[in-house]
């Protein structure tokens, strides 16, 4: 099974692959967003169908990555265990108000707070991140719905069920109390305890090893009583937060308003924090695959004739990913049988980036027999990760 995952996740790595996966991650992160949002006002009672399957799909592919990562122990942190019990009650315990009203406490408290405090982002291209949004919005969105809109009445979230209960302050701070302490006690056991061979020797991380090893302030909060006492610090530190978050839920659970408007900025923090990944760390990102990309078009180029070089350096002095930016924009097409652009330059094409345009060398040493081999290495482009279209031609034309 881990060798199926490694297999996978190197073909997903390939970087013709990955622009295309990107681009479907990107796709299905937008439509889950306004799919659920449709449900949400139209057909409320789908909703449940619409996180389970969600649910299912996105934790067993995280588990198969993490898996391989030996970071398959994140899964059984406070926030899966609540995404578990989900399930319990929308599919075998509907009418149970007691399971109801703790799934409320935790999924508006520590749950929905973790987007804050772990900083989630709504980035639609990373599956990862999406994942992560997920498992801590899904839950309080799905029960906010049932409670405010479904006209079925069907759960114990609805007011209108005979079996529903009004969720009080010293309700949600004993549910959310409970079922920390269960969670607590299990995942010290079974994980911290009986597997801390394979987390202390052999390199399989928790959210315990992980937070002690980020050097942050949560680091350095468990250990204000020293390293000994870390982890009795690190279950202390969780506790006073769960409950802190907790607090509101309360009045959130008895007026609409307060709910829906609580739900839209924990959304908003996520959209805020991807668009500081998007212009902060992926376009740096992007730019230095521009730049990889580049430097190995100029080497296929430079292994046909070398002369084309220059010609194409002094041609397109810019070859930085606002060039290629700035010919995408204006339409640039990027097929070998594009018709010739301004003073019979041609676009060529870098990888799937379009607007790189090329000047091949007039001199003597650009010989027929080398624009042949160059145009070789154009009809060959489907068998190399580097497609290459010239055309003898003056300087790149300006874009407008």
């Amino acid at each position: 099974m881990v060798q199926q995952w490694q297999v996978i996740e190197t073909t997903l790595a390939n970087p013709m692959i990955m622009r295309k996966r990107d681009k479907i991650a990107f796709f299905l992160g937008v439509s889950n967003l306004w799919l659920s949002a449709l449900l949400v006002g139209v057909a409320p009672t789908l909703m449940p169908v619409w996180y389970t399957f969600k649910c299912v799909v996105l934790i067993a592919v995280r588990w198969g990555l993490y898996r391989r990562r030996r970071w398959h122990y994140f899964l059984a942190d406070f926030c899966y265990l609540i995404n578990v019990m989900m399930l319990l009650f929308l599919w075998v315990m509907p009418t149970s108000a007691t399971l109801f009203n703790l799934l409320f406490a935790c999924s508006h408290g520590p749950l929905a707070w973790a987007i804050v405090t772990w900083r989630n982002s709504l980035v639609f291209h990373s599956l990862d991140k999406m994942t992560s949004v997920f498992i801590h919005l899904s839950p309080p969105l799905t029960l906010a719905t049932l409670r405010w809109f479904d006209s079925t009445h069907s759960t114990a979230a609805s007011p209108q069920n005979p079996h529903h209960r009004p969720l009080g302050l010293g309700e949600s701070l004993i549910a959310a109390t409970v079922v920390y302490a269960v969670w607590q006690a299990a995942y010290y056991i079974f994980i911290l305890y009986r597997r801390r061979d394979k987390v202390n020797n052999q390199g399989y991380a928790t959210s315990f090893t992980w937070l002690l090893g980020d050097g942050g302030a949560i680091a350095r909060a468990m250990a204000v009583f020293g390293e000994r006492h870390a982890m009795a610090t690190f279950m202390l530190l969780q506790y006073a937060y769960s409950m802190v978050t907790v607090v509101p839920v309360a009045l959130l659970a008895g007026s609409p308003v307060a709910n829906i408007a609580f739900l839209v900025s924990i959304v908003s923090v996520s959209v805020w924090n991807a668009a500081g990944f998007y212009f902060d760390v992926f376009s740096k990102r992007y730019a230095g695959d521009v730049a990889k990309l580049e430097q190995a078009f100029r080497a296929q180029v430079a292994a046909v004739d070398p002369a084309a070089v220059g010609a194409s350096a002094s041609a397109r002095p810019e070859t930085t990913a606002a060039a290629a930016a700035e010919a995408a924009a204006a339409g640039v097409s990027s097929s070998p049988s594009a018709a010739a652009g301004e003073n019979g330059c041609r676009p060529g094409v870098v990888a799937g980036f379009p607007g790189q345009w090329i000047k091949v060398s007039s001199s003597p040493s650009t010989t027929a027999s080398s624009k042949a081999a160059l145009n070789k290495s154009s009809s060959s482009a489907s068998s190399s990760p580097v497609t290459v279209v010239m055309a003898e031609s003056a300087p790149r034309p300006k874009v407008q």
